[in-house]
């Protein structure tokens, strides 16, 4: 107990002089007091330093300080677990001031205790700080699913968008087929209006004019086959976007739900 008292003090005594000044007791006292106005911390820092420290040097020594400790009710700010009988010899033991047997006894088995009180209050702490980061652990990995998951269903808006812009254009493009076949059956028509006349300069124009309406007919053929091989394209990506979309919706409940 005293090692662990020595310890703090160590702590506390943060330019390791051996002594505990003004400035270090209220570095402690700001931690212990949170939210308290700084001339009120302040007061009880003088307020402290005058109490305990009995050879008026202006700081405490570890004695006074184990006194200020005990006698100012800072065991558990301290987070010391120490049955209230036995604290006074943990005092007497801190100034050098012999104890009866009994009560050194009395003490030891009261460390004991309290050192395994503390390890065991060591262990859930550890426990619980384990705990907190797989927590936190599990919030970052649900956000992160759900940002997958939102991107992938604007990609999967994003490829239905282009599939449904890709369909209006095959469909375009095979308007523009058929009304290409439609000029190449009229040319026809008039090639065979033509030769029932017999006039050879009309029969000339008129068979021209079924080649070229042939020649844009294939042309805007192949361009709606192949405005019909992107819209099929871009179907099979939107429908798999989709299918990825509501996995990653899925992923991302789950890791809600086990968050």
């Amino acid at each position: 107990m005293l090692e662990r008292l020595k310890g703090t003090f160590r702590k506390v005594d943060t330019n390791d002089s051996g002594q505990i000044d003004a400035d270090e007791l209220m570095e402690i006292l700001k931690l212990f007091f949170k939210g308290a106005a700084v001339d009120m911390v302040q007061k009880q820092v003088t307020k402290l330093i005058d109490t305990y420290d009995k050879n008026a040097n202006g700081v405490l020594e570890f004695p006074e300080f184990v006194e200020m400790v005990h006698y100012g009710d800072f065991w558990r700010r301290f987070d010391f677990q120490i049955p209230i009988a036995l604290q006074e010899a943990v005092v007497s033991l801190a100034k050098g001031e012999p104890i009866a047997a009994s009560a050194a006894s009395k003490v030891a088995e009261a460390t004991e205790v309290a050192e395994e009180a503390q390890e065991d209050a060591d262990a859930a702490a550890v426990n619980a700080e384990q705990e907190v980061a797989e927590a936190a652990a599990a919030t970052a990995k649900a956000e992160q699913e759900a940002q997958e998951a939102a991107e992938a269903a604007d990609r999967a808006a994003q490829e239905e968008q282009e599939a449904a812009e890709a369909a209006a254009a095959a469909d375009i493009e095979r308007q523009e087929a058929e009304a290409a076949e439609e000029k190449v059956e009229e040319a026809v028509a008039e090639l065979e209006a033509a030769q029932e006349s017999g006039d050879a300069e009309a029969i000339a124009e008129a068979e021209a004019a079924v080649e070229q309406a042939e020649e844009v007919a294939a042309v805007e053929a192949a361009e709606a086959d192949a405005a019909e091989e992107v819209a099929a394209v871009e179907a099979v990506e939107a429908v798999e976007a989709a299918e990825v979309a509501e996995i990653a919706q899925e992923a991302a409940e789950e890791a809600v739900t086990t968050e």
